[in-house]
């Protein structure tokens, strides 16, 4: 029997090193930040959106209460988004930077957790193939609109940390209000959700392997081409394929740990039959 815990602490360990090694290449560059299409900005960006992803599928889809779901994934936001903020600001303030970044991910988070939550309210669950795991999701004694005391105070105290931590980086009055910013959030935050949503199927669903990586890759090729082409100059096209293609291989891979620790997509339906541990 597998023991997820450990190739999940790995793989946040993993994630936190990367995160902090890039961003210690910007901060070294001093006063003068990479401007975008630089590589260094792909790589950075490409974590950023990736780990936005796992975050809102672990929200979405993940065994623990949704109340810490739901601030864990808010968390992921607002850190990446006051990180991106200090190193990036520039000569402009940074409360603007960080509306802007918060608005991005956010939008990004948001619609990928809609369908996430439709997927969770059909029964759809991250479970892991360890009988006992299976069990428990199978005895509990709430139905899925029913919520206990424990519950509500768990949520009481959600949402006293996530309207605090929005109050700290929202500002109304800077939030981004030109077409290009507008148009950038919509376009980043459709494409880094329908990445997310189709990688989650492609290594942890159901079906031939081989059908869901070449569905994913031909739908990842077109995707990024597409950002190519609606980016300004051939440069910067460029810089956006390359950082699709990024985030492709870093939430394939992310996700790829989690399957090897034993979860996957399924059903955790009381008349649903135990998923098989094959992959």
């Amino acid at each position: 029997m597998r023991h997820p815990q450990p190739f999940i602490w790995l793989l946040i360990v993993a994630m936190v090193s990367a995160d902090a090694s890039v961003l210690t290449w910007v901060a070294g560059r001093g006063w003068s930040p990479p401007q975008w299409p630089h590589a260094l900005l792909c790589l950075l960006f490409a974590l950023v959106f990736s780990q936005v992803g796992l975050a809102t599928i672990w929200a979405g889809l993940g065994r623990q209460s949704m109340a810490w779901r739901v601030t864990g994934g808010f968390l992921v936001v607002v850190a990446w988004s006051i990180a991106l903020a200090r190193e990036l600001q520039a000569d402009r303030p940074i409360e603007l930077l960080s509306t802007y970044w918060s608005v991005l991910l956010s939008v990004q988070a948001g619609l990928a957790l809609v369908p996430l939550l439709i997927m969770r309210a059909a029964g759809a669950r991250l479970i892991s193939t360890a009988a006992a795991e299976i069990s428990q999701d199978r005895g509990s004694q709430l139905g899925p609109w029913q919520f206990s005391p424990a519950d509500l105070l768990r949520w009481m105290t959600a949402l006293a940390v996530i309207m605090g931590l929005a109050q700290s980086v929202a500002f109304y009055d800077l939030l981004p209000r030109s077409s290009t910013a507008l148009a950038e959030i919509g376009t980043w935050a459709a494409a880094n959700t329908l990445l997310a949503l189709f990688t989650l199927w492609a290594v942890l669903g159901n079906g031939p392997p081989v059908a869901r990586i070449l569905t994913l890759a031909v739908i990842a090729s077109v995707t990024a081409g597409l950002l190519g082409w609606l980016a300004p100059n051939s440069e910067k096209g460029e810089a956006a394929a390359m950082l699709y293609v990024l985030q492709t291989i870093l939430l394939t891979a992310s996700l790829g740990v989690v399957r090897i620790a034993g979860y996957r997509l399924a059903s955790a339906r009381p008349n649903d039959e135990p998923p098989h541990t094959s992959v």
